[in-house]
């Protein structure tokens, strides 16, 4: 069964990369999880985000000419573009409605009545390499487009973190997802594959990548790191107004808080490693990386360092070949995907002060 979620979930990783830009003759190039640039056009990033959630069997590479007939086949709906916008829905204008020399297209990452904030490929036109294929800041408008689609359920795609009191199954979907939650915030902070890796694998040995984790069930450690005492994070949560029960927010905020480390004095000098926070989010080995942030802000009694690098291994190893986002509708790649759903900016649901 077609997964919205799926599709989704892939254009924000695809917006997030920042090594994916806009080209039309290398338009079926875009590729996640490596370190070289590849390139989507505005079309051909929407028919690979629906053959990633399931609506083809094999990419059909659409362009804008021929988009409105492969969405009525896929089951895709028209709806007033006047009316509420959602996440997951697509826009879409042709060339001739337009009257230009091209049609565009984008998927809406955040909805409003007759309007919404959009990503996809937007074109060069002077922008910054990592703006020519992003999420928007601004706002888009009915007047802008032709017609406003949406997945044959009629539903939006969603966004939420997993959290509980108990370990989360390694590998397992919540995991899975939760990790991408990580991955997905660090990413969009320019962090590299390999601190964020890094930051994995110290993540599930502290805590299984679950930000609702007590330490022993009642504490003192809580949180995606095992913040010990769980007041170093809760005071400050209870400050900006973060329901800690609430997963999406809490997750969030806890992301939120681990970047502020070093304003907030939990990053040290220890062990050998002598890192700016700045410095280790740029360090290209995963396993430096891990040591890093093990010595330098996590400094338990047991290191237990050895699981740490072999988690840190493993999710090096899904960042950098992207298997984790599907390949050509595979389900095979995709059975994660099913579950788990996507983050919303923080920005959007939280004001958080500080964020870098």
């Amino acid at each position: 069964m077609p997964s919205l979620t799926d599709a989704f979930n892939y254009v924000i990783a695809v917006c997030n990369d920042p090594y994916i830009g806009y080209s039309i003759p290398e338009r079926t190039t875009g590729t996640l999880g490596v370190n070289y640039v590849t390139y989507f056009d505005c079309s051909s990033l929407m028919s690979k985000a629906m053959t990633v959630g399931g609506y083809f069997s094999s990419n059909p590479w659409f362009n804008t000419d021929r988009q409105p007939g492969y969405m009525d086949r896929a089951g895709w709906i028209q709806v007033d573009k006047n009316g509420l916008w959602m996440p997951g829905d697509i826009v879409y204008f042709s060339k001739e409605w337009a009257g230009r020399d091209y049609g565009h297209t984008e998927m809406v990452y955040e909805g409003g009545t007759g309007k919404g904030k959009t990503m996809g490929a937007h074109g060069r036109s002077g922008r910054a390499f990592p703006d020519q294929v992003s999420i928007k800041t601004g706002w888009s408008y009915a007047s802008d487009y032709q017609y406003l689609y949406r997945d044959p359920t009629g539903t939006a795609a969603a966004y939420k973190w997993h959290q509980s009191n108990s370990a989360l199954d390694e590998y397992g979907d919540d995991m899975t997802a939760n990790a991408y939650m990580v991955f997905s915030y660090f990413t969009d902070l320019g962090f590299t594959y390999a601190a964020i890796a890094g930051l994995l694998g110290n993540m599930q040995a502290e805590s299984s990548i679950n930000p609702g984790r007590w330490q022993d069930g009642h504490g003192p450690g809580y949180g995606l790191v095992q913040w010990d005492p769980a007041s170093k994070y809760r005071n400050w949560a209870t400050s900006v107004g973060i329901d800690m029960d609430d997963a999406d927010q809490n997750g969030d905020g806890q992301c939120q808080y681990i970047d502020m480390c070093e304003d907030v004095g939990q990053w040290g000098s220890y062990g050998g490693y002598s890192y700016t926070w700045a410095q280790f989010a740029q360090l290209d080995s995963w396993r430096e990386a891990t040591l890093a942030f093990l010595y330098q802000f996590e400094r338990p009694s047991t290191p237990h360092t050895e699981n740490r690098l072999r988690y840190a291994e493993y999710w090096y190893d899904i960042l950098s070949t992207g298997i984790w986002y599907g390949d050509g509708g595979n389900p095979s790649h995709n059975e994660f995907m099913k579950s788990m759903a996507f983050i919303s900016d923080l920005q959007r649901r939280l004001v958080i002060p500080g964020r870098h």
